[in-house]
């Protein structure tokens, strides 16, 4: 029987709209933390919403000014891996050094990096004994007020791996790519190649995500992503070979960028990402 020709005109105009395909990139590693600056872990998979990853950096830490410490400042915490749920419990290497209920406390606004004021609840527990010790000085451990509080600028950041090995090129010896705490890792095989994806969209089996502008840098990423001590100068070697650009907050070294979450969902490591050119 013949096809009627408003299904025809129907057919042809979802083909016609149907986004292309640009190319496909795989998720090498995925990196979340309970709390900021404190050790990486690298879950299967991460449940993605309009916030960020689902309990990704939802403690921070802050000094007796109620400014934010974080890697950029100390990495006194690069070593301690928290799992974090009705209890917090914190692990150096193997060995278990803290734990305890969440019990919250009064709240504050903490100073993150003088560009925003970020509201949370202070957490007594027994780990302000522990952090203050590493850190040297009196900090208390806040857990954000909702998802997402304790990021930053954008609640998802993309690295690709070319980009790395780029750098560790420049740089003459290995870069650990858990050094930019970045959500999502790719496998890329053109340096840089995540700075030409603005406006476009990654789209996996459940989630989509839209790329935005390039992550500025800063000393955190100089840091040994095991015990915190400095000895990469990589914000000067970046800016050496890319140069300084304009970023959303100014002039700044760019590596990496930011995304947002069109389609909340699961993603997976090792799961295939089609890069499209789709309408926002």
């Amino acid at each position: 029987m013949p096809v009627p020709y408003v299904l025809m005109s129907s057919v042809h105009a979802s083909a016609a709209q149907a986004p292309e395909v640009l190319r496909e990139v795989r998720v090498e590693l995925l990196a979340i933390t309970p709390i900021k600056g404190a050790a990486l872990h690298h879950p299967e998979v991460v449940e993605l919403r309009e916030t960020g990853a689902v309990g990704d950096r939802a403690f921070f830490v802050i000094d007796e000014d109620d400014k934010l410490l974080s890697l950029t400042r100390t990495g006194a915490f690069a070593s301690l891996r928290a799992q974090a749920g009705d209890e917090l419990v914190l692990f150096d290497g193997d060995q278990l050094v803290c734990r305890g209920a969440v019990r919250l406390q009064e709240p504050v606004f903490a100073d993150f990096y003088g560009f925003k004021s970020v509201r949370g609840r202070i957490v007594e527990g027994p780990w302000t004994a522990l952090l203050s010790e590493r850190a040297g000085r009196p900090v208390r451990l806040v857990k954000a007020d909702g998802p997402g509080g304790g990021i930053d600028i954008g609640p998802v950041t993309v690295l690709g791996s070319a980009s790395v090995e780029r750098l560790a090129e420049e740089l003459g010896e290995p870069v650990d790519a858990r050094r930019f705490r970045m959500l999502i890792n790719l496998r890329t095989d053109e340096p840089h190649v995540e700075d030409t994806w603005r406006g476009l969209r990654l789209i996996g089996e459940q989630v989509e995500l839209r790329i935005g502008d390039r992550v500025a840098r800063c000393a955190a990423i100089t840091r040994d992503p095991d015990c915190g001590d400095r000895d990469q100068p990589l914000v000067r070697m970046i800016r050496d070979y890319r140069g300084l650009c304009d970023l959303s907050r100014g002039p700044g070294v760019p590596f990496g960028v930011y995304a947002h979450v069109v389609r909340p969902g699961r993603l997976a490591a090792g799961e295939l990402l089609k890069l499209v050119d789709a309408p926002a």
